[in-house]
């Protein structure tokens, strides 16, 4: 029997591949990684260098980073080189796939609100397989729901998708999802609770580090242990603050952070968002180290496990909840409610989970400098 991995982003990956670390050896297991995020190519080479290469074969396909936007519907339609249509060509691929391999029994997605995973838990689930949704960050653990889609989307997907194809307001929500593995099930969103639960544990994600992936990772991005890395800044995808007119006020607040860690003499590191095109930073006229865009902070997390960082900065971001995780004694924090509203209802889960949410910047500034205290 087979297990299929469906993989969009870096963190996807790295999940997949601490998750096949925790499988027999004797498992088959396919790992299909989608070109969603900045040189995806680069990182499922790196990956085909570890042991993972040993347990699992790699198929690599065409994403959504590398499309072209276009305002109008029917160009979405037309041009090869949208979203749509690379979807498309992506889903005729799943459904190719599994023709050729009917001995698939599990199906892990991190997405299933995607097209490709839809239709694999649909097939898969025909066949009496099991679908398993592995979190993707706050998405399970947040209030939010997603708006509905357009009419032209719902005709569309009528059209070219059914039967398999349903809109879903949370993550873990499709109705052939089967069972969910997260990394805190008693936080979980109260819709989810109906389905079988599964923790994924800190040993698991620390199987990376074990099994050396981490450091083939930072050395094929050249990227070395920091010597000061107090503090590490997770940026949002600029998409999203400019949908949410979050764009100049945050700006100026990273402006204002950056004051402060300079004041206080603190090494800081910056990382952007791995689907990024707008590198907003450049225009800061302050001194700050770029994480490797393509280089996953869950690998950096790992690689830092026995010299955690101070602080960790992000708003929304996975990486506040994994790094809460991995690195223990480091202070997370969500800047979110200092430069826009709590847009996906995550304030009340972040403090649970023990992540700090200051509601001004005077409240950061003295939670650094107690942190700082505190290490004095």
């Amino acid at each position: 029997m087979k297990d299929v991995f469906l993989a969009f982003t870096p963190y996807h990956i790295l999940l997949a591949c601490a998750l096949i670390f925790d499988m027999e050896q004797s498992s088959e297991i396919d790992l299909i990684i989608f070109r969603d995020f900045f040189e995806a190519d680069k990182f499922a080479n790196s990956i085909a260098k570890t042991e993972i290469a040993d347990r699992a074969d790699i198929y690599i396909r065409k994403g959504t980073y590398e499309s072209r936007t276009y305002n109008s519907y029917i160009q979405r339609f037309i041009r090869k080189d949208s979203e749509l249509n690379i979807q498309q060509e992506n889903i005729r691929f799943i459904k190719n796939y599994f023709k050729e391999n009917p001995d698939i029994h599990i199906v892990y997605s991190f997405n299933d609100a995607r097209g490709e995973c839809q239709l694999a838990y649909y097939l898969n689930k025909k066949r009496g397989g099991t679908n398993i949704y592995v979190e993707d960050g706050f998405a399970v653990y947040s209030t939010q729901t997603s708006p509905s889609p357009s009419i032209a989307g719902r005709v569309y997907n009528r059209v070219y998708n059914s039967p398999w194809h349903q809109f879903i307001k949370y993550h873990g929500g499709y109705k052939y999802t089967s069972k969910i593995m997260c990394l805190k099930p008693s936080l979980i969103r109260d819709e989810l609770k109906c389905k079988p639960i599964q923790e994924i544990s800190r040993k698991t994600l620390c199987n990376l580090k074990k099994n050396s992936i981490t450091d083939i990772l930072l050395h094929d991005y050249r990227f070395s242990r920091p010597k000061n890395i107090d503090t590490l800044i997770i940026l949002p995808h600029s998409e999203f603050l400019q949908q949410h007119s979050y764009f100049e006020p945050y700006v100026d607040l990273i402006e204002k952070i950056l004051a402060i860690t300079e004041d206080l003499g603190m090494g800081v590191y910056v990382k952007y968002h791995p689907r990024e095109k707008n590198y907003f930073l450049q225009s800061i006229d302050r001194s700050v180290e770029l994480i490797p865009q393509g280089l996953p902070a869950e690998a950096l997390f790992l690689h830092l496990v026995n010299y955690n960082p101070k602080l960790l900065l992000g708003d929304i971001s996975t990486s506040l909840l994994t790094g809460k995780i991995i690195c223990e004694s480091t202070s997370v924090v969500s800047l979110l409610n200092l430069y826009g509203k709590d847009y996906f209802n995550t304030s009340d889960f972040m403090i649970k989970a023990g992540i700090f949410v200051p509601s001004n910047i005077h409240e950061l500034k003295l939670h650094i400098i107690d942190i700082l205290n505190e290490g004095l």
